[in-house]
């Protein structure tokens, strides 16, 4: 269906006992915005309805690796937010959400790849033939929290996404809209005992969306 969509919230407590997952650990808590016309008048043939632009917002993961035994080849954990697009119209906001991994059961979590994604992408504006473009939406980035508070980590890979990315302006006849703000994120990364990481990652920056363009105007050259 249309409009604004959020993810929702997944505790994964290792609190006793033993899992043992011989690939991957993959969770998805993401937001994604959908955009098109509602019907308000079921009358209403295709092509009419009210505009309708949707936010996605990224939702809550909390991965607690206690007393128990806990062993996997990668770990990816997915919480972004995508706002969504329409003609003419502003982008949606896009807002990534929480990713919380605490370690405080001893032994050693020995990974493959540890990728955790925040990001938060605004929608594009909306492109229009008669008047002026859509703006880019807000992509404003979540948060990343990492603890080893005991045992240790080795990773091969590591990578911590928070950025946020504002969508690009609409195209138009007139002018085009202007790029949505990008917003950056916070990431923790507490770990108590030395750790063996191959390569690590952390992105909070922000970045914002590109400009729209107009005929003879277009604006990747500008």
């Amino acid at each position: 269906g249309l409009g604004s969509t959020s993810g929702g919230t997944i505790d994964f407590n290792v609190a006793g006992g033993t899992i043992n997952i011989s690939d991957t650990l993959e969770i998805n808590v993401s937001g994604v915005g959908q955009s098109g016309l509602a019907k308000t008048d079921i009358s209403l043939g295709a092509g009419f309805g009210t505009p309708l632009i949707g936010n996605g917002t990224g939702g809550s993961v909390t991965l607690n690796l206690g007393n128990g035994t806990f062993s996997a080849n990668n770990i990816l954990i997915n919480a972004s937010g995508t706002g969504g697009t329409f003609n003419a119209l502003q982008g949606g906001t896009g807002t990534g959400g929480t990713v919380n991994l605490i370690k405080t059961g001893a032994g050693l979590l020995t990974l493959n790849t540890l990728a955790l994604n925040v990001n938060g992408q605004g929608g594009a504006g909306g492109n229009n033939g008669l008047l002026a473009g859509g703006d880019g939406g807000t992509g404003q980035a979540g948060t990343i929290n990492v603890r080893v508070e005991s045992g240790a980590l080795e990773a091969t890979s590591v990578s911590l996404s928070a950025q946020g990315i504002g969508g690009a302006g609409g195209d138009d006849t007139t002018a085009g809209g202007a790029g949505g703000a990008g917003l950056g994120g916070g990431v923790l990364f507490k770990i108590g005992a030395d750790p063996t990481v191959g390569s690590l990652t952390i992105n909070t920056s922000g970045v914002g969306g590109v400009g729209g363009g107009e005929p003879g105007r277009p604006y990747r050259d500008a």
